[in-house]
């Protein structure tokens, strides 16, 4: 049996005058009857006035049995003489007993204990009186371990914490203080503990005119409102009289619905503010990294995409295209940069991607940029990056494509549109990066350059519309890509390639041409080559009923197959190439307004009356690009089925 209570009991020993009159006159003989604490009365000639009824039961006797019971009896007997030596002192001159070890006999088994005693005066003048407490020492020790062990594992958790943290009671003195305290502060924690914590952190110091007075102190503070304090910005000094920037918390700590102490906590701030400005970059690096790794997975998926378009596209059966095929086999293995001109759908896009596979650099992204797909300064900033605007932050920090294209390969299509400002710029970036001739970095910043044109671009340098020098390092081989018209021989292989592609992409069994079909095909001129070619076997594949191809209403009515007698083209008539130009609108359009969603009930496909699948197929041949579609919504009404 322990003695819960003890602790309450001392303190009213400690104010014995108090408690004495109170114990003696009021409530006695109950305390002793009724408190769960062993407890004696013991009077000069150590005999026992009076036993608690817990120590009694212990004993196994009544009250009777007890009084001037000999207090030497209650032990066992090799303990005796020590007990009754020490209660003797006691007795004497009033030293108290604080832990002593003893065992007491009881009725079942002997008890092992501590005992605590204090002196305090008889009320009948007899001497002073000796009360004695007895505590069960196993379960005390036990608890007593438990809470080593407690506070122990608390001062391992509160030391590993990075900010200092210290303890205040109710006088502003310091009681507890950690290691990162001590160490942010230059001294030992017994430098800090015991001493008024605001003479600590603001001593006098020629530069502390700023700091808070202790009355006004946010530790103070948090006493006085027993709320928590924060402050953001202060100074406090080191031992050595170093200052130092921090920021700091005081939490009231509550007992008993009074204020009795403050858990301080602080921080370096300027070791906080460089740590938040690393977060900053490091988070900026990882967005740029993770936007950088995203147009390269897109390059990855476009140079997929290439060279499945070259398997399917590259066919060469006639002799002016097999020539070509010749000159790019020759050139592919090399790093030289190469120019790839004809006209418009001649395939030359494809063939540069072909260039790319068959390259050295094959492992590497191809890299492309659509010269004449956006408006000049859109260009430039893809091709060149742009960085956010400081004033009015409109643009976003953006890696450009030449410089992702290090060590791998840049495709510019349609170079021919570039602006005069980006073919300087350009211009000047390929100067750079040509190493000299002593240099041990060859290949491993260099980009191979492959470019597309439409245009004469020999005639737009003596226009003044394209410059020399940028002309020069992009046709170090030139290439041209012969127009469909001659390319007879491939133009059934062709056609038939993608009759069964586009079929196939559709869900539908492909058809096959009749014999005035193909001579049809043969004899037709394909102003827009291969790509009108395309367009021509995709409407009407659109178009098939069942296994009949409808080529004929696919077909371009051209110059070659009008008769002079035909009446004047009306007004409301449009080219095919017209008609592909609003049916990619009307495409876009209804993306925009389905925020850019193709399927399912709110989607693009719905609203045009089209299958998903054929919907994105279509997107696909358009060359829908995704900054076409997000940013803006359209009106539902401007929407119908393709025709």
């Amino acid at each position: 049996m322990g003695c819960i209570v003890f602790t309450d009991f001392r303190d009213y020993t400690l104010n014995y005058s108090r408690w004495w009159w109170q114990l003696m006159h009021t409530s006695l003989q109950h305390f002793l009857r009724e408190a769960p604490v062993l407890l004696a009365v013991v009077d000069t000639t150590l005999n026992c006035c009076e036993l608690s009824s817990a120590w009694r039961d212990l004993l196994g006797v009544g009250r009777e049995a007890t009084v001037t019971l000999p207090v030497a009896n209650l032990f066992d007997a090799v303990d005796q003489g020590r007990v009754v030596a020490r209660l003797r002192a006691t007795a004497m001159d009033g030293r108290a007993v604080r832990g002593l070890a003893a065992t007491l006999t009881t009725a079942a088994r002997p008890l092992p204990v501590r005992l605590w005693g204090w002196q305090v005066p008889a009320s009948d003048g007899s001497g002073p009186w000796t009360v004695l407490a007895a505590y069960d020492a196993v379960r005390t020790g036990q608890f007593v371990a438990d809470v080593g062990r407690m506070a122990s594992l608390h001062q391992q958790i509160l030391d590993a914490a990075g900010d200092g943290i210290v303890g205040v009671d109710d006088l502003g003195r310091a009681t507890y203080a950690n290691s990162a305290a001590a160490s942010l502060l230059g001294a030992q924690i017994e430098d800090i503990v015991g001493h008024p914590l605001h003479d600590v952190l603001h001593p006098n110091h020629p530069d502390s005119g700023h700091a808070h007075e202790r009355e006004d102190s946010p530790i103070r503070r948090s006493f006085k409102d027993g709320e928590t304090q924060r402050v953001p910005d202060d100074t406090i000094y080191r031992i050595d009289g170093t200052p130092i920037p921090v920021e700091y918390s005081s939490a009231p700590i509550w007992h008993r619905d009074r204020v009795t102490g403050a858990a301080v906590v602080f921080r370096d701030a300027a070791e906080s503010r460089r740590l938040e400005r690393v977060c900053e970059v490091a988070e900026e690096e990882i967005i740029q990294l993770k936007e950088q790794l995203e147009v390269e997975r897109e390059f990855l998926r476009s140079q997929q995409h290439g060279a499945a378009l070259g398997a399917d596209e590259v066919i060469a059966e006639s002799r002016a295209f097999k020539r070509t095929i010749e000159q790019i086999q020759a050139v592919a293995s090399t790093d030289a940069n190469v120019l790839l001109y004809g006209e418009a759908g001649v395939g030359k896009e494809t063939l540069g991607g072909v260039v790319h596979i068959r390259s050295q650099r094959s492992e590497r992204p191809l890299v492309k940029v659509h010269c004449a797909s956006n408006t000049a300064d859109a260009v430039e900033a893809e091709l060149f990056g742009q960085i956010r605007d400081a004033t009015s932050g409109e643009f976003d920090d953006r890696v450009g494509r030449l410089e992702l294209a290090r060590g791998a390969t840049l495709l510019l299509d349609e170079v021919g549109e570039l602006s005069e400002i980006a073919q300087g710029r350009l211009l000047r970036m390929l100067e750079d990066l040509e190493p000299a001739l002593d240099s041990p970095d060859v290949g491993q910043s260099d980009i191979r350059i492959i470019a597309t044109t439409s245009r004469d671009l020999e005639k737009d340098i003596e226009d003044g519309r394209f410059l020399e020098g940028l002309y020069d390092r992009l046709a170090v081989f030139s290439i041209r890509v012969p127009p469909l018209r001659e390319r007879a021989d491939d133009i059934l292989l062709l056609a038939n390639r993608f009759l069964f592609s586009i079929s196939r992409e559709l869900g539908r069994d492909a058809p096959q041409f009749t014999q005035t079909q193909i001579k049809k095909l043969i004899a037709q001129q394909w102003p827009g080559n291969m790509r009108e070619l395309h367009n021509v076997i995709e409407h009407a594949v659109i178009l098939s009923e069942g296994d009949k191809l409808r080529l004929d209403l696919a077909m371009p009515v051209t110059a070659q197959t009008r008769t002079p007698e035909r009446a004047p083209i009306p007004d409301e008539v449009r080219t095919d190439d017209q008609i592909r130009q609003i049916e990619r609108a009307n495409m876009v359009a209804a993306l925009r307004h389905c925020g850019g969603r193709v399927s399912g009930p709110d989607g693009a496909a719905e609203l045009l009356g089209l299958k998903a699948s054929t919907l994105t197929y279509r997107m696909k041949n358009f060359d829908i690009q995704r900054h076409e579609i997000i940013g803006r919504r359209a009106s539902p009404q401007v929407f119908a089925s393709a025709p």
